[in-house]
């Protein structure tokens, strides 16, 4: 749940708006009804000049 607020107090760029980031890839278990013991997750984030220069 944190992943939906992660940003929130990022700065917008007039042009290029907010920081952006999506989840692109879940790798867990391999088959029906079975709780995995290794799950891999990769995702994107699209950062704005004004994002960085604030860290």
């Amino acid at each position: 749940m944190a992943e939906r607020t992660l940003f929130d107090n990022a700065p917008v760029h007039p042009a290029l708006g907010t920081v952006k980031h999506s989840v692109t890839i879940l790798k867990a278990g391999e088959q029906i009804n079975t709780l995995p013991d290794v799950a891999e997750l990769r995702g994107n984030i699209r950062p704005t000049p004004s994002s960085i220069m604030n860290k």
